[in-house]
C-alpha cells in the first residue's frame, strides 16, 4: 500500500474515534418537580441549589425551596419573559424580548427559625425577635452581648432576644460550653452562665466550665448530671442543622424577623429593628 494512503488511514481513524462518543456515563434521576398554575417563561437556581425561580406569563416569579416546595411569589411587569440570578441569590434579572426592558430585583431571605425552647431575653411577643447564632469560644461573638443589651435597653417592649448554639468544631471546649450552657438553662441560670463563659473564653476547659457552674451558684449535683443527657447534645445539633439550613457559616450570625444582619452596629441593628416594626405595624392596619 502507498505511503501516503496509508497515513491517510491513519487520520481518518484518529477523527473518527475523536468523534465518537466517550465511554463515560453519566447517571440521572429527577430531583425535583414543580408545578405552576401558568406556563413558565424562564427558570433560575441559585449556585447552592438551595432555591429555584420560575417566571410565569402574567408577570409571576414563584420560588421554590430545595424541597419544591412553593415558598414565595413575587410579582413583576408581565412583559418581562426573561429571567437570571446571581450565584449568591442576591439579585434578580429580568429582561423583555418585545420592550427590551431590563429590570433589577434585590432579594432577601427571611430565615424560618424555631425559636421555642431556646434560651432568650425580652417579652415573649415581642414584633421582633433577634436570633444569635454563637460559640462560646469564638472572641467576636464576646463582642455581640453590648450589641444585643444595647437592643432591650432601647426596645423593651417590642425585641426578644433568643439564643442558638452553634459550637465551631475548631473551637476545642465550644461544644462542651454550649451543652453546659443549656444545663444552666435547666436550672434558670442561663444568662448568667452565659455572661461568664465569655468573661472566660480563652481559658475554657472542662475544669473552667465547672468552676464557673458553681460561681453562677448552680446545683452542681444535677448540673454533672444534666450534662451527660444526650439530649442537650441532640438540642445544640439541632441548633447547628438548622443555622447551617439558613445558611449559617460562621459565628456570631444574626437575624432580626429571620432577616439577616449585616452592619453589627447599633445603629445597623436599630435601622432593621424599626424596619421590621413598620412592616409589623403596616400588616396590622
Amino acid at each position: 500500500m502507498h505511503k501516503t494512503s496509508c497515513q491517510t488511514i491513519i487520520v481518518a481513524l484518529l477523527l473518527f474515534l475523536l468523534a465518537a462518543p466517550g465511554y463515560c456515563a453519566v447517571d440521572s434521576k429527577p430531583a425535583r418537580t414543580f408545578k405552576t398554575d401558568a406556563p413558565p417563561l424562564d427558570t433560575a437556581i441559585t449556585a447552592d441549589g438551595k432555591w429555584t425561580f420560575i417566571l410565569t406569563e402574567g408577570g409571576r416569579i414563584r420560588i421554590y425551596d430545595q424541597n419544591g416546595t412553593l415558598d414565595d411569589t413575587i410579582t413583576v411587569n408581565p412583559e418581562m419573559d426573561s429571567l437570571a440570578i446571581s450565584g449568591s441569590g442576591e439579585k434578580l434579572l429580568l429582561s423583555s424580548r418585545r420592550t427590551k426592558n431590563i429590570q433589577t430585583i434585590d432579594l432577601t431571605f427571611v430565615a424560618v427559625i424555631n425559636n421555642d425552647d431556646s434560651p432568650s431575653m425580652g417579652p415573649p411577643q415581642a414584633p421582633v425577635t433577634i436570633v444569635i447564632f454563637s460559640d462560646f469560644q469564638c472572641p467576636y461573638c464576646a463582642k455581640v452581648g453590648a450589641l444585643l443589651e444595647y437592643a432591650l435597653e432601647h426596645n423593651p417592649e417590642t425585641v426578644r432576644v433568643v439564643f442558638k448554639q452553634f459550637p465551631l468544631s475548631f473551637h476545642k471546649y465550644a461544644q462542651a460550653a454550649a451543652i453546659a450552657s443549656l444545663a444552666a438553662n435547666n436550672q434558670g441560670k442561663f444568662w448568667a452562665f452565659h455572661d461568664l463563659l465569655f468573661q472566660h473564653g480563652k481559658e475554657l476547659s472542662d475544669q473552667k466550665i465547672e468552676a464557673l457552674a458553681k460561681e453562677a451558684g448552680l446545683n452542681m449535683k444535677r448540673f454533672r448530671t444534666d450534662i451527660k443527657n444526650e439530649l442537650l447534645s441532640d438540642r445544640v445539633a439541632q441548633d447547628i442543622q438548622e443555622g447551617q439550613r439558613n445558611g449559617v457559616r460562621g459565628t456570631p450570625t444574626i437575624f432580626v424577623n429571620g432577616r439577616s444582619l449585616n452592619e453589627r452596629s447599633p445603629q445597623g441593628l436599630q435601622t432593621l429593628i424599626d424596619q421590621e416594626l413598620a412592616r409589623t405595624k403596616a400588616k396590622n392596619r
